[in-house]
């Protein structure tokens, strides 16, 4: 039978041995991946509706190169939640970076740059993880 996914610490999933995992809702969304560890080491997925980000959010979550940085992509591409989409990027990054190393990462600790006409972004996170090198995660949004 299925093994059950159980739940951990904050509410995270908790993967099988040997499957790692994420999952992601809100209104009128939910979704999961999973693979085999031996081909994906951890998986960060986050769904996000695709409206503005609430008035003062994003200096919490952006850093000033950041903003300077969404505003680039808009004046580009103007139809679109950038900052929703960063705010995203990150929550994904967050949920690849927790079960790897068990440290909880502030939105400051995590730089993400947006790739509009490649469809992806590029984190990479401030600080190292207990015993290893700084990390970065590539991953294409859905739009």
């Amino acid at each position: 039978p299925p093994p059950e996914i159980g739940v951990g610490p904050g509410g995270a999933p908790q993967w099988p041995e040997g499957i790692s995992g994420s999952i992601t809702h809100c209104d009128g969304y939910r979704a999961a991946a999973a693979a085999h560890t031996a081909i994906m080491r951890s998986i960060g997925i986050d769904g996000e509706p695709a409206f503005p980000l609430p008035h003062g959010v994003i200096e919490e979550i952006a850093s000033p190169a950041e903003r300077a940085h969404l505003t680039e992509v808009s004046a580009a591409f103007p139809h679109f939640s950038w900052g929703r989409l960063l705010f995203s990027a990150k929550e994904s990054v967050y949920k690849a970076w927790y079960p790897q190393t068990a440290q909880w990462l502030d939105f400051a600790d995590v730089t993400v740059e947006i790739q509009p006409s490649r469809g992806s972004f590029t984190a990479h996170v401030q600080r190292p993880a207990r015993g290893q090198g700084r990390s970065a995660r590539q991953a294409e949004p859905r739009h």
